[in-house]
């Protein structure tokens, strides 16, 4: 018996850790070094500049495309902690940049500031970002 999911997601792990590979850069949070977090299909990727952002937005576009695996240009959001705007562009588009986002249940914010979300919890109100 195959399942399908399982298979597009060992696929999904496998890219991720080509487009990972050697990389140096990322963030440091908590005295450890994160280059992305992964759940299933989704992904944050995590870099200190504009720059290394778009070197693995590239390196993830090159090597997905070969192997068979396409980004949603529509669904990739991209967001900085300082407000700063940022220009990243995949296969030719411009990826929208926004100042919150919805991750796993979780909502993010520009200034990583959690007061937001301690009020959606609180009030059970959840709203799309």
């Amino acid at each position: 018996m195959c399942y399908r999911g399982t298979l597009v997601v060992h696929l999904y792990v496998k890219v991720m850790r080509e487009v990972m590979d050697g990389r140096k850069g990322g963030v440091h949070i908590g005295g450890r070094r994160l280059t992305n977090l992964r759940y299933a299909d989704d992904i944050v990727l995590l870099a200190e500049s504009e720059e290394e952002l778009q070197k693995i937005v590239n390196r993830l576009g090159q090597i997905g495309s070969e192997k068979g695996l396409l980004i949603n240009v529509d669904k990739t959001k991209i967001m900085t902690l300082n407000g700063k705007m940022c220009n990243i562009i995949l296969n030719g588009s411009r990826l929208e940049q926004v100042s919150t986002f919805q991750y796993l249940g979780s909502m993010i914010t520009e200034d990583a500031e959690c007061s937001k979300e301690i009020i959606l919890r609180e009030t059970g109100k959840r709203t799309e970002c």
